[in-house]
């Protein structure tokens, strides 16, 4: 099948930048596997499992000054006077197994059994690797259910060499977007599944999914709308009763998948009360969101680090919807989750999420690419409107390859954190 050859391209492509490309765990300071964002998604296991400190955190500065994770380490001090991780801790529990395996082999090794040498790198990096190309298998299984064979094969390579998941899952895959967005492919199959066989086995499936995706960012509780809308293709009255009543006749497996997501979620919640004594504790300091005034321009277009600017083939998403409108299947679940994403990541005051082309819509792309695969497919039966398209398609791409390789190479001309107009045209046009 010509999806599985672009499967392996793709692979192929996602590996060539870990391991060649940028190999994090060769670099020091914030460029590590564990710099950045990653060391505090990541600082809960050390501080369980090798320090015994969840409270104080005394750890904390000699860490930093020794491995230079990050240069901007404030820990958020509660009013008890304990320190709170800034971020929930889902992610950290994704790590778990790598942690595991590098705290055994650190020692043997000749490094410190201290949570965050060498070793500890190496295993989240290449666990999260191995999560993103199963999360781009699953994918392909996904677009298959609803898509052609060559319009799958089309989407994945679009995805990948198109976008800045490429980014976040060959470089830059200890963040949260690509395990979120394997997270979402999983959640959609199982929602599918459920629709068609209610029962007990897809239903904790859907609510652990859920929950994890709720635990490792708290934004993500729109997860929810995928398996309560799956099916829905209008929001009229008969649609929605049609819904309800599904959900209502099989109420046992539905509670089941809530039980399931409370579970997870309580994860964080007594860790909250552990260190806290209160079981819901806001650790963004002065960090929110502008509802009623999200920044839609700047985060979509902005020179700084607006999503379509760097990453400029995710127009074809909103064209796409246009399409899905008029062909797709479970649209309410769908376009609701895109428009609903897009308001979200949009109304966060610190807009540029400091990383590449708008990465915080990176996970949204499994449904996304729903759409981007409708258009495919509509593309692919029309006699001549493919071929302009798709050449502006291949310009798209190219310039995410571009942008890809200039955030990572020795002088590269990408600065994430000092993009201008003036710059911009200066080294790309």
């Amino acid at each position: 099948m010509l999806s599985r050859i672009s499967y392996i391209l793709c692979a192929a492509i996602i590996l060539y930048a870990a391991f060649v490309f940028y190999p994090k765990w060769k670099n020091k300071g914030p460029e590590t596997s564990l710099g950045w964002d990653a060391c505090s998604y990541y600082w809960y296991l050390p501080a369980t499992f090798v320090y015994q400190d969840l409270k104080e955190q005394k750890f904390g500065d000699s860490i930093i000054d020794k491995y230079g994770f990050t240069p901007t380490y404030e820990p958020f001090v509660h009013e008890n006077g304990n320190v709170v991780i800034t971020y929930t801790s889902g992610l950290a529990l994704m790590h778990l197994p790598a942690f595991a395996v590098a705290h055994v082999l650190a020692k043997p090794l000749g490094y410190p059994a201290d949570g965050f040498s060498w070793p500890y790198q190496v295993a989240v990096q290449l666990w999260s690797l191995l999560a993103a190309l199963v999360g781009l298998w699953y994918f392909r299984k996904l677009l298959l259910r609803y898509f052609s064979d060559n319009a799958t094969a089309i989407s994945l390579l679009l995805l990948v060499f198109g976008t800045n998941y490429l980014n976040y899952t060959g470089i830059d895959v200890t963040l949260t977007h690509s395990w979120l967005f394997t997270i979402y492919t999983l959640l959609m199959l199982n929602a599918g599944n459920f629709y068609s066989n209610p029962n007990n086995k897809y239903a904790v499936r859907i609510g652990l999914l859920t929950g994890l995706a709720i635990l490792i960012r708290p934004s993500e509780m729109i997860a929810i709308l995928i398996p309560l809308a799956w099916g829905m293709n209008s929001i009229l009255p008969k649609a929605i009763g049609g819904s309800l009543r599904f959900l209502r006749e099989h109420y046992k497996p539905v509670l089941l998948a809530v039980v399931c997501v409370i579970l997870v979620g309580s994860i964080q919640v007594l860790y909250w009360l552990y260190v806290t004594g209160k079981p819901l504790v806001y650790s963004y300091a002065d960090k929110g969101f502008s509802w009623k005034a999200p920044h839609f321009f700047d985060y979509t277009l902005s020179y700084r680090s607006g999503w379509l600017v760097y990453t400029p083939l995710m127009i074809f998403a909103f064209v796409g919807l246009l399409v899905y409108l008029w062909k797709g299947k479970n649209k309410v679940a769908v376009i609701g989750f895109f428009l609903l994403n897009y308001y979200i990541v949009a109304a966060w005051d610190v807009w540029w999420y400091g990383g590449m082309g708008g990465r915080a819509m990176v996970q949204s792309y499994a449904v996304a690419f729903l759409m981007i695969a409708a258009l495919i497919e509509w593309l692919l039966s029309t006699k001549w409107i493919k071929w302009p398209i798709f050449v502006v398609i291949l310009v798209l791409a190219y310039v995410n390859i571009w942008f890809t390789y200039h955030a990572h190479a020795h002088n590269g001309l990408y600065d994430p954190t000092g993009m201008t107009k003036a710059y911009y045209w200066a080294v790309v046009g």
